[in-house]
């Protein structure tokens, strides 16, 4: 089953190791969002080539368009809340593509889990 692995999750990786971020690779299940890939992108990343041809790799999720991810946004009333437009975003796609979204930022997981598509390992 495909998961959304959220920026913290790839940056705990980066930092730490996450075993089962790895699991999950091994075994096919990681799906990225463009938001996720940009925001690693713009960082810091040891061993950069290498890191960003494995997240290019990565098969991204149908988005939302713009205009759609706000009304996502309105419609469920995400404003004000601690997210991010990113956050939206990310959360948009995992809602039209129903798929899990891994992520270790509490407010974007609380907001998955309250459309039941939060995922922990």
């Amino acid at each position: 089953m495909p998961v959304i692995v959220d920026t913290s999750v790839w940056v705990q990786h980066f930092r730490v190791g996450v075993p089962e971020l790895v699991a999950l690779t091994v075994a096919g299940d990681v799906v990225s969002h463009s938001v996720v890939v940009g925001e690693l992108a713009v960082g810091g990343l040891r061993n950069r080539p290498k890191a960003m041809a494995e997240l290019r790799a990565l098969i991204l999720v149908p988005e939302s368009s713009s205009d759609d991810a706000l009304d996502f946004l309105e419609q469920h009333r995400l404003y004000n809340i601690g997210l991010s437009w990113g956050d939206v975003q990310i959360l948009a796609a995992a809602v039209l593509n129903a798929i899990p979204i891994w992520s270790l930022d509490a407010r974007l997981a609380q907001q998955a889990a309250a459309f039941n598509l939060a995922w922990t390992p």
